[in-house]
């Protein structure tokens, strides 16, 4: 019998009944969670692959159909242990190790294999790199907006890793905070709610070079953004948990656009607006 390497399960969340979905025999050893569409799972591998450095597979919810739909070749990403993020038909993801500057990297696929886009290669760990290494977030992305948000395990300016943002076309990058043992180290998953990045430090905290880690926050101050597209406004905000509300005048009760979420397009055709946005 050929040894197995990872399964993916599934739990009956009425009278917890559990079943095995898929077992992989090619090394994939998967770290990360899953996401489902259309009937299919997808997700990433640590291993597997011609050059070993893992793979983005997808397996039908029944077990059946399983494709191999790229294999990372270190250059491009290697040894991801993320949960993929899934956004319409583009898998986000994140890599441990790779990329073109061999500190990991984050990168877009689309969920048929296609346009794989390298957004944003890390530098290797070292003294000298502020942004972070080493993208250990087995969580995955988190994806608001057009905006993503990721730690990485090490490096940035105080050595013990980072929590940045970037846009889905791989512009914008930037670091929202570097860890330094005295307010945790080597973060793993962020979460929003109104405003707010909520994330685990696996070490440090209270001055503690190994410590135990701990909860953190980090406030986020909303963008909200304008683009003209013919006779279209598109605004675009960086935070779900934030309402667009409109008026005709700065001095008008602002109301709330009911179900409106970024990007929204409105027409310039109509009378002038004003917009803002509030967390209720």
């Amino acid at each position: 019998a050929l040894p197995i390497y990872g399964t993916i399960f599934k739990i009956n969340l009425s009278d917890l009944s559990f079943a095995m979905v898929y077992e992989f025999t090619n090394q994939i050893n998967p770290y990360g969670g899953v996401v489902t569409s259309s009937n299919m799972v997808y997700g990433f591998g640590q291993y597997g692959g011609p050059s070993l450095n893992g793979m983005v597979y997808r397996v039908g919810i029944g077990g059946d159909g399983y494709r191999d739909l790229f294999d990372f070749n270190g250059t491009n990403g290697g040894s991801s242990y993320a949960t993929p993020t899934l956004s319409g038909n583009t898998l986000f993801g994140a890599s441990f190790q790779g990329g073109t500057n061999g500190g990991g990297n984050v990168f877009r696929i689309n969920t048929d294999g296609l346009e794989y886009t390298n957004l944003y290669s890390f530098q290797r760990q070292g003294g000298a790199n502020t942004t972070g290494s080493s993208l250990y977030d087995r969580a995955g992305l988190l994806l608001s907006g057009n905006v993503l948000y990721g730690t990485t395990s090490l490096s940035g300016i105080g050595g013990q890793g980072t929590v940045f943002q970037i846009n889905t076309d791989g512009t914008g990058f930037s670091v929202l905070h570097s860890f330094q043992y005295t307010d945790g180290g080597q973060p793993e998953a962020v979460w929003l709610s109104k405003g707010t990045l909520y994330g685990a430090a696996v070490v440090g905290i209270q001055g503690i070079s190994a410590g135990v880690g701990g909860i953190f926050a980090l406030v986020l101050q909303p963008t909200l953004n304008l683009e003209l597209n013919n006779n279209q406004a598109v605004l675009m905000w960086n935070d779900s948990s934030y309402f667009l509300y409109t008026a005709l005048t700065l001095t008008n009760t602002f109301t709330k656009i009911i179900g409106a979420a970024s990007p929204y397009t409105n027409s310039v055709t109509g009378l002038q607006k004003f917009f803002r946005l509030q967390t209720n």
